[in-house]
């Protein structure tokens, strides 16, 4: 397998494959049904990142600093500001967080919640093995041998994101699938900190370069349509044409009445984005001997087609 974004997507899949099979073959109805029924609050815009849910996440990975809107959207460089301000406000009156100024303090209730989730994921994975033990202990030790070498990256991309990611990690005494689930996490977050760092380079707003891929794929060709797909994040129509105004202002997008597209230099510019991208994110699997890279693919690729045939 290429050290290419299908790679990097593959991470991603296999960590949500072992969790569902964890939670579907692995534990009790009482503790699935425990883990389902959480508050309504933290049922809005499940899945994303503009929600209750990764709000609570982003402070457990800040703690014991306080959450605030301009450390929240230091990563979450797509949402709007307005928005993430009212998730903060709505767990607050929740009482997740108690708000002194513009800062956001977990309160003993959101602690309890943060600790609920970790417990859970220590549970779920303990003693749960879908392929033998030997080769479960194999991909974490390469996995987190990834991990420590990407701690190391220079700047550029940083590692903001993985070290703030690495605050969540559980300890040495947590189930190896419990390690193996972070470092997909951890990944996400160091993916984010190679890809901001990449398009940071043409000092483009993060909703803006997002336009810009949407019409680049062919997804979105207006502002309606980019609001369309894109509402989640908490801008509208005319953000979406200043974004687009600013696009074309660059080059990277022409207008055709009114819809728009990417030009050759907007093309070349997402190449040059894709291809940094790729090499930051990719060079501390260089710690890795051929053979070693070879194993941990093959094993990744084990795990995962046994957590499908677990949940089919």
């Amino acid at each position: 397998m290429k050290k290419n974004s299908d790679l990097y997507d593959f991470t991603q899949n296999l960590g949500g494959q072992v969790f569902f099979a964890a939670f579907k073959t692995h534990i009790s109805q009482e503790q699935r049904d425990d883990w389902t029924n959480r508050p309504p609050v933290m049922n809005i815009k499940r899945g994303y990142a503009e929600s209750p849910g990764w709000m609570m996440v982003q402070a457990q990975e800040f703690a014991p600093e306080a959450l605030t809107v301009e450390r929240f959207r230091k990563r979450a460089v797509y949402s709007a500001p307005e928005l993430t301000l009212a998730l903060l406000e709505l767990l607050a009156s929740e009482q997740y967080f108690d708000r002194i100024g513009e800062a956001y303090h977990l309160t003993d209730k959101g602690q309890e919640a943060i600790e609920k989730s970790t417990r859970f994921r220590m549970t779920a994975f303990d003693s749960f093995e879908p392929i033998d033990a030997d080769k479960i202990d194999k991909v974490v030790a390469y996995m987190g041998r990834i991990i420590e070498e990407s701690l190391k990256a220079d700047n550029p991309p940083g590692t903001w994101c993985l070290v703030h990611s690495r605050n969540r990690a559980p300890d040495d005494s947590a189930p190896p699938l419990a390690k193996l689930l972070q470092f997909s996490s951890d990944f996400n977050s160091f993916r984010d900190d190679a890809h901001m760092a990449a398009f940071n380079k043409h000092n483009v707003e993060g909703h803006v370069w997002e336009a810009f891929s949407y019409v680049k794929n062919e997804q979105a060709n207006n502002a309606s349509s980019l609001y369309e797909n894109l509402a989640y994040r908490g801008f509208y129509t005319e953000d979406w044409q200043t974004a687009l105004d600013d696009l074309t202002g660059r080059g990277w997008i022409m207008p055709g009445g009114d819809d728009y597209a990417a030009t050759d230099k907007g093309l070349a510019i997402a190449k040059e984005i894709e291809t940094l991208t790729d090499g930051y994110f990719f060079a501390p699997w260089s710690v890795l001997s051929n053979d070693e890279y070879d194993e941990l693919i093959a094993i990744m690729q084990l795990l995962s087609e046994n957590c499908q045939t677990l949940t089919t």
